[in-house]
């Protein structure tokens, strides 16, 4: 009768093994599909080349903005090439130092005080 007991655990315990084996192959079969997806996936996105048409408006984009930057430079330095050429010139001298404090609140920053005639009148001015 023991032996009858011991077959009988050993064939429970066998179907227990069984459907613990079954359920790990589904489980494993799923997630290969899963894997084999995401693969196939990545493949076609890695085969894809960038359009002809994308990469002329980057071209374009790109040569735009060198070329407002370009603009730019010329324009400002026209500006102050004309201004220094053609601006009006004046003497002044430095009348006194203002002590003023910075952004930080630390102390200490020094800015000269102009004085020059226009006019016939004498003007101050804060640099």
């Amino acid at each position: 009768m023991d032996e009858d007991k011991i077959e009988k655990m050993a064939r429970e315990q066998e179907e227990r093994i069984n459907k613990v084996l079954a359920y790990s192959e589904r489980i494993a079969s799923k997630h290969e599909e899963r894997a084999n997806k995401i693969l196939e996936q990545a493949e076609r996105e890695s085969t894809r080349r960038p359009s002809l048409l994308g990469n002329l408006l980057l071209l374009a984009l790109f040569n735009l903005i060198v070329v407002a930057m370009a603009a730019g430079t010329l324009f400002f330095g026209w500006r102050g090439y004309t201004l220094t050429t053609n601006g009006d010139t004046t003497m002044a001298r430095v009348v006194a130092l203002s002590e003023s404090t910075d952004g930080d609140g630390d102390c200490c920053v020094y800015s000269p005080v102009f004085e020059y005639t226009v006019n016939g009148r004498r003007t101050p001015s804060k640099a």
